[in-house]
Order: structure tokens, then C-alpha cells, then sequence
């Protein structure tokens, strides 16, 4: 009797260390019920958004001309859109880990060459760390390459997949 009470003690160790270890790692979080559904909204509200050209010319322009607040991103990124330096653009969402639902960092948008990138780069609740840390991209290149973003299909579940940091 004793025996099995210590095999089923090692058991449920074994079973709480590895569910512990697969929450650290975040695999059951990024593949999360909340986190695909944030995905599929998120993919729904782009492609409506850059669906109609003129409404994002409009939004480009307004950001372009919006006259300077509190600070000077303002007048290169909005809520839903990023306008880089050369004239690129990306319309995009984000979520933070930080914000309600703890829904790990994830960041989906289509470029303006009709592209749909992710990233699981941290950039933060509003994404504050674009704002004060990156500066205004160059061009969707530079900021593939500083955002870690990563091309996907628009629609498929690649997109939940860890793109920062990297681990080999």
C-alpha cells in the first residue's frame, strides 16, 4: 500500500512539474481558446480595414497631417495603423500579456504589400515600446526585421507561433 501511495505521489509530482514546465514555456497559453479567438478577430477587423483603399489613404492622411500632441508618434502611428518613413503602412492589433485576459504577446497586421505578418515581439500595452524605444520604422523590411515579424497565410494558427526571442 505504501508503495502505490508513493508511485501515485511521484505520479502527480511528475504530472505538476511538467504542467508547470509547459506553463513556463508558454506552449498551452499560446494556444490558448482566448488567444485564437483574439487571432480571429483581430484577422477579421484587418482585412475589413484594408479591404477599402480609400479608407486607409484616409487614415493615412489624417495621421500624416494630425498636428503634433504629447509626443511625436503621433503623427506616424494611430490605434490601427503604422506608417513608416518611405510611405509604407501596416494595419494591425495587438495584445499585451499585461492587459486583461492574459493573453501572451501577440501581434498580427497586413502591409501595404498585402502581406499579413505576426510577431510575438513584446511592444506592449498600446504599443508603447514602438513609440519610445524603436523609433519610426524605415519600411515594412526594417520593421520585419526589428519587430521579429514573421510571414503567415492570413488565416491559419502559424501565427501563434513564438517569434521573440528566439530560441535555438
Amino acid at each position: 500500500m505504501k508503495r502505490k501511495l508513493a508511485i501515485a505521489g511521484a505520479a502527480l509530482l511528475l504530472c505538476v512539474v511538467a504542467f508547470g514546465l509547459a506553463v513556463l514555456m508558454g506552449g498551452e497559453r499560446l494556444n490558448s481558446t482566448a488567444r485564437k479567438e483574439w487571432k480571429e478577430r483581430a484577422i477579421a477587423e484587418i482585412a475589413q480595414q484594408t479591404s477599402d483603399t480609400a479608407r486607409v489613404r484616409k487614415e493615412i492622411a489624417i495621421i500624416n497631417t494630425k498636428p503634433l500632441g504629447d509626443s511625436e508618434w503621433d503623427r506616424w502611428i494611430s490605434e490601427d495603423i503604422i506608417v513608416m518613413t518611405n510611405g509604407d503602412w501596416m494595419a494591425y492589433r495587438n495584445t499585451c500579456a499585461k492587459e486583461e485576459g492574459r493573453i501572451p504577446d501577440l501581434f498580427i497586421g497586413r502591409g501595404s504589400d498585402g502581406k499579413w505578418y505576426y510577431s510575438t515581439y513584446h511592444f506592449c500595452i498600446g504599443m508603447l515600446v514602438l513609440k519610445t524605444m524603436m523609433d519610426q520604422p524605415e519600411s515594412l523590411t526594417k520593421f520585419r526585421s526589428d519587430g521579429y515579424l514573421r510571414e503567415f497565410d492570413g488565416h491559419s494558427n502559424e501565427c501563434l507561433k513564438k517569434t521573440w526571442p528566439l530560441r535555438h
